[in-house]
């Protein structure tokens, strides 16, 4: 197999890249970077990486690892294990960022379902993870602030060394959704299964 370089971000302006992401309503890939407040940036490219677009640096409100593509918004929740958390919007004409929520720990994952949105945070113990239990959320519409926790679980007893406690969505077959656990107490390693209310 033969690898080639598209691009390189210079020097140390970054310590690693948290996303690269198709978005089908504008034919782009998107990409978010991180971790200190300098090394965070948003922006999209062409798929050769000729032209880069950067809509926001500098702050951790552009640290995520996951973005839901809309037609008129784009969605993410930050990903700050030190301070605030939360889910912002950005309107694709104006590139206005709006609040939309706050969490009490760092948003790993967000994704929509059938029946409306979920958001994932894990225990990191940072300062910005304020109950130390992962959680998924569930939210009917994204813009709504009203976000309920679903699932919720504490870090096991092992150290952090061997990970974050986390959940993963896994994904939803009829009226089930699926989730993975990592490093939690009494779900290590195992398969959640969550009925939606009918």
């Amino acid at each position: 197999m033969n690898w080639e370089k598209l691009y390189s971000f210079t020097g140390k302006t970054i310590r690693h890249i948290h996303l690269i992401q198709y978005d089908s309503f504008s034919n782009k890939l998107w990409f978010s970077t991180g971790d200190k407040d300098l090394e965070c940036l948003m922006g999209f490219t062409d798929f050769d990486f000729s032209k880069i677009r950067l809509i926001g640096k500098g702050d951790q409100s552009w640290r995520t690892l996951e973005i839901l593509f809309e037609k008129d918004k784009i969605f993410w929740g930050t990903e700050n294990p030190n301070g605030c958390n939360h889910l912002i919007s950005l309107d694709r004409q104006t590139n206005k960022q709006y609040l939309l929520g706050k969490f009490s720990a760092p948003i790993y994952s967000l994704k929509k379902i059938s029946c409306g949105y979920l958001a994932l945070t894990p225990v990191e113990y940072g300062v910005g993870d304020i109950d130390k239990k992962a959680h998924v959320w569930f939210s009917s519409r994204l813009d709504s602030g009203n976000w309920n926790k679903t699932l919720s679980y504490k870090k096991d007893q092992f150290p952090l060394i061997f990970g974050f406690g986390r959940l993963s969505f896994a994904g939803e077959i009829g009226d089930m959704l699926f989730f993975s656990a990592q490093c939690l107490k009494d779900v290590d390693n195992s398969t959640i299964i969550l009925r939606k209310q009918q």
